[in-house]
């Protein structure tokens, strides 16, 4: 099996930058990816990346175009270690007004097309990052945790088949990242419209206290050590968080960041645990898909007065306001706003099987192991839609 140096493969690296918040005669308006963006990234969305001045010169050595790849070089954390990636598509670049740029903390990587495929390599870096050789890389010597850029590029082994077979990869891959980037830009689009449905119809005039329309639980410690394993998703201040057999609640909730993530609001449409960190809704009056939208318009910010531990008060959060919306508003919308929500329902669950089934070709792909013809069927099933090909790995 022949493998090859990294540096091989690399046929320009640049540092990222971080601009100004001020315009000046030679400066350009981009958006900048940061770590912080890689989770919207990873799915094809950067319009929540922030936007900056860079100068000119600087914009056109880094802006990024479709086949690059955004290497993650500082600022991984004791338990997640730096070198995450993204790729960039052909819809990041088009749907960026603005050119885009990585951040100080990233390089910029373009892959030397005459050798390899450029999404192969991404999916190698994926994989390499998966099975936890990243950590081979990062050095903390300093309170930032830095990826040793050049070792890596030395030290990193690529496996590197024909350019038929890679492309062949990346394709059947890329497939099932395409697919769960279409599904999660229709969750969000079918999301939008659930909270227009109900925002059309509350009331201009009267509002209610927080306290009128639910309660807030606290969640339960549930530490990673006392998990075990099943189906049930483990829900923290920043979200899903991991998984467990058995639920605090069966019902779909509004999962409330208390600590940590303050005031972030998760909606969980299936039974789940909520952990201590959070609070968990039980509404009063309101379908909790109702209240949900509801709660987007609250602004938390004001209700940090624990004095020992930054968190979200229950008392003062109680007495916030909260839009009302009468029961034959929501009679009026309940259909509409139902059905959006199963439809978003499925969406999920299919970006999971998606998922799921990436992950696990992932690593058998990349290692020569299994061929894309046997990992077709796999990937067929969890519904990425598969190129038809001439050259079939």
């Amino acid at each position: 099996m022949k493998r090859v140096p990294m540096r091989t493969l690399v046929e320009q690296a640049i540092g990222g930058g971080w601009g100004s918040s001020v315009k000046t005669d030679d400066s350009v308006l981009t958006r900048v990816l940061r770590g912080a963006d890689f989770p919207d990234a990873s799915v094809q969305r950067t319009g929540n990346a922030p936007q900056r001045w860079e100068t000119e010169t600087k914009v056109r050595k880094r802006t990024l175009d479709t086949g690059d790849i955004v290497l993650e070089v500082s600022g991984g954390t004791k338990n997640r270690p730096t070198g995450r990636s993204i790729y960039v598509t052909d819809k990041m670049v088009e749907e960026s007004i603005h050119p885009l740029i990585p951040a100080s903390f990233c390089r910029k990587i373009k892959v030397d097309r005459e050798i390899a495929n450029p999404r192969f390599v991404y999916y190698w870096l994926q994989s390499m990052y998966q099975s936890g050789r990243a950590w081979n890389y990062q050095n903390q010597s300093t309170g930032i945790a830095n990826f040793q850029f050049e070792q890596f590029l030395d030290d990193e082994l690529v496996w590197l088949p024909s350019l038929n077979i890679q492309t062949s990869v990346a394709t059947l891959l890329g497939s099932l990242d395409d697919k769960i980037a279409a599904n999660t830009s229709a969750y969000f689009l079918a999301e939008q419209l659930v909270d227009a449905f109900v925002y059309e119809n509350i009331s201009a005039s009267r509002s209610v206290s927080i306290a009128d329309e639910l309660i807030l639980h606290y969640g339960k410690s549930l530490p990673a050590s006392k998990r075990v394993p099943g189906q049930i998703p483990v829900v923290g201040s920043g979200g899903i968080v991991g998984w467990h057999s058995s639920p605090l609640i069966e019902d779909p909730t509004v999962v409330v960041g208390r600590k940590g993530s303050i005031g972030a609001l998760h909606w969980i449409d299936s039974s789940s645990f909520p952990i201590d960190t959070t609070f968990w809704v039980q509404p009063k009056r309101l379908p909790t898909r109702i209240l949900y939208s509801l709660l987007k318009l609250v602004d938390s910010s004001g209700s940090n007065t624990d004095s020992a531990v930054p968190g979200l008060n229950r008392s003062v959060a109680y007495e916030m306001p909260l839009p009302f919306i009468s029961d034959e508003a929501v009679a009026a919308v309940w259909d509409k706003v139902s059905s959006l929500d199963a439809f978003c329902s499925h969406l999920k669950r299919e970006v999971a099987c998606l998922t799921k089934t990436r992950d696990e070709l992932l690593p058998l792909l990349m290692s020569g192991k299994i061929t894309v013809k046997e990992a077709e069927q796999e990937a067929s099933a969890a519904g990425a839609d598969i190129a038809s090909e001439e050259n079939k790995a």
